[in-house]
């Protein structure tokens, strides 16, 4: 009986000095999350294995407790408000503040926080010193969500250089769906020439991109539906730097991504697009999808007048930045 019992502790020796490492990592925590007032549930969990938890809020406070890896970047959602954030497990007590997108607790969340509000500031004067961030983070998730969040902004270039840089944040599944957004931007990488489409107008007529595009004008291929609530929020934007620059030598071609030809005629003449328009009438299958890599709308290629791409993507205060520039206003 006493030989068992030995062996039986012996065992559990073994069994506790294997179990205690794995352990040694976790961390349990509290984080006080405010949201916004009318804020009735908070949903939350990690940002990459998809284990959600909820808890309750009350005057526009929640309260949540867990425990798990340190270093593990959860992210919180007020769907009522419409707010969501980010912290990271780095100490017992945390705080969030969806409204301002400030994290407290360990290093990581005073990181993660400065982060945040550099890329919500960011206007092109921010990025190296978000880039900076991110190169001290190559080896966890953070580095993984700075990057992903990053990739919005950063130009190509920048982004290619980061990944370049290595480090085990290359596995993240965050990381993955960067390296998806640079394979689809390789296709319109600015410095190419553009690639031809060619689909059929409002009439039913066989148009092309080079009937427009590399012929002594600057042009901006936009990518849009009429369904899609993005493209008609940012439509106002395209329609004055259409008005402003057209007599100046900048055009404009939509490519839409729709399947009803009715619904497509109706959205150009509710949102006063006057400039050519062409479509396959497929949805996601449109040909722009894998001419392109136009895997999200609103998105757009700027063509200079010999159709090369000199950029991508430009929204709100950004397109009319460029034509000035452009055109030397």
């Amino acid at each position: 009986m006493k030989q068992a019992t030995k062996i039986t502790q012996t065992v559990l020796f073994l069994l506790l000095q294997s179990v205690l490492p794995a352990l040694a990592g976790l961390q349990q925590f509290t984080v006080k999350i405010t949201a916004s007032p009318q804020a009735d549930e908070i949903t939350w969990g990690s940002l990459t294995d998809n284990t959600p938890g909820s808890a309750k809020a009350s005057g526009g406070e929640a309260i949540v407790r867990g425990e798990a890896e340190t270093g593990t970047v959860m992210v919180a959602h007020d769907r009522r408000g419409g707010l969501y954030g980010y912290f990271v497990v780095d100490a017992a007590e945390l705080t969030l503040d969806m409204n301002t997108d400030v994290a407290t607790g360990g290093e990581m969340n005073k990181q993660l926080t400065t982060f945040m509000q550099l890329a919500g500031n960011n206007s092109g004067q921010n990025s190296s010193q978000m880039m900076a961030l991110i190169s001290k983070n190559t080896d966890n998730d953070l580095g993984a969500l700075m990057l992903l969040v990053g990739a919005n902004t950063f130009s190509y270039e920048q982004t290619e250089l980061l990944l370049n840089q290595g480090g085990s944040y290359l596995d993240s599944p965050l990381v993955r769906r960067v390296k998806a957004r640079m394979a689809s931007l390789a296709l319109r990488r600015p410095g190419t020439m553009f690639r031809e489409l060619t689909m059929n107008d409002t009439k039913g007529r066989q148009v092309r991109l080079s009937d427009y595009c590399g012929r002594g004008q600057y042009v901006l291929v936009d990518f849009w539906a009429s369904w899609c609530g993005p493209c008609r929020m940012e439509m106002p934007n395209v329609v004055a730097c259409y008005e402003k620059y057209h007599d100046k030598g900048f055009n404009v071609v939509g490519v839409s991504f729709d399947q009803n030809h009715d619904a497509w005629v109706r959205g150009i003449e509710s949102l006063g697009m006057k400039w050519p328009q062409m479509s396959d009438l497929k949805g996601w299958g449109c040909a722009a999808h894998e001419v392109y890599g136009i895997n999200s709308i609103p998105a757009s290629i700027l063509l200079d007048p010999q159709g090369k791409i000199v950029a991508v993507d430009l929204r709100g205060e950004a397109l009319g930045q460029k034509l000035a520039e452009l055109f030397q206003e």
